[in-house]
């Protein structure tokens, strides 16, 4: 689990698919070829599962929360990733009954990681109640 890297993938919203010669390019940027779009440029950089802070609200019961997880936070953070990645796109719910954690669990360890950059939307599936779910790919490496 050390800094194993992924594939690069296509940043046009909804295509993910895996670009071929990809090349460092300049200012952290990278540029690869996706078989639908051609050409496409994407930064590169790769993120830190330890340094992040549970979200938490305004209200002391939230703040108390979040510090009592972050301890736990960094290792179900990683586990979400590496579900993505070898599931992905996967949505919250299937990840919810992958790990048999609670939603909130999911949900938050989602929000984060893809507000660090290391998911990605990718479009939408359906719940089992049919209702429109968002569906999430890996797209960074981590730093370990």
């Amino acid at each position: 689990m050390g800094n194993e890297k992924l594939p690069a993938r296509c940043p046009a919203p909804k295509c993910g698919e895996v670009l071929r010669r990809v090349e460092r390019a300049i200012g952290g940027y990278s540029w690869g070829i996706c078989p639908k779009h051609g050409k496409v440029f994407f930064r590169a950089l790769p993120f830190d599962f330890e340094n992040i802070t549970p979200p938490a609200n305004r209200d002391p019961n939230s703040q108390a929360a979040a510090a009592s997880i972050a301890h736990i936070a960094p290792g179900k953070r990683r586990e979400v990733y590496l579900l993505v990645k070898e599931h992905g796109p996967v949505a919250t719910w299937q990840l919810e009954q992958l790990t048999s954690w609670s939603h909130e669990t999911v949900s938050a360890r989602v929000y984060e990681l893809h507000g660090m950059g290391a998911i990605r939307r990718v479009g939408n599936n359906l719940t089992p109640s049919g209702r429109k779910a968002h569906t999430y790919i890996a797209v960074a490496e981590p730093v370990d």
